[in-house]
């Protein structure tokens, strides 16, 4: 058991040994390779924002014609409402004016049939005044014509 521990720890001190041997430390880099390497992570991260601005913008366009399709859905949609209750408002004003038409018909009708009978009856009036003037029963003339 202490010969494994023993080649574990031999093995992790060649890897530090090999780590260290190929990592620098920032004072053994000399200055000019460091901004070498730091510019060109600075230009990739560049690249990137402006892909990143790009992209931005691609979405953002999409959104505003989104939102502006929006709108317009919502402005047709108030619009068809209002035309939905001016519909619902032209149908109840037919359908008034409807049984104001059939009403009408019928109260013409019923005042047609009301003064047939009047007539009738006046002209029954009539008869009966006669009868009662040839058999010379005294009674007034009728003075309520209608």
């Amino acid at each position: 058991m202490k010969e494994l521990n023993s080649r574990i720890d031999e093995e992790e001190s060649d890897y530090e040994f090999i780590g260290r041997k190929y990592i620098l430390d920032d004072d053994e880099i000399p200055f000019e390779v460091r901004m070498k390497y730091i510019l060109k992570a600075y230009r990739k991260d560049q690249d990137k924002w402006a892909r990143f601005y790009i992209e931005a913008k691609k979405v953002q366009e999409n959104a505003s014609e989104a939102k502006r399709k929006l709108k317009e859905a919502r402005v047709r949609i108030t619009q068809l409402e209002q035309e939905l209750k001016h519909c619902k408002q032209s149908k109840s004003q037919s359908t008034i004016l409807e049984s104001r038409m059939v009403s009408s018909l019928l109260s013409e009708d019923k005042l047609s049939k009301f003064k047939s009978i009047v007539e009738k009856q006046n002209d029954y009036i009539n008869v009966l005044q006669e009868l009662l003037f040839k058999n010379n029963v005294a009674y007034p003339p009728n003075k309520i014509k209608i």
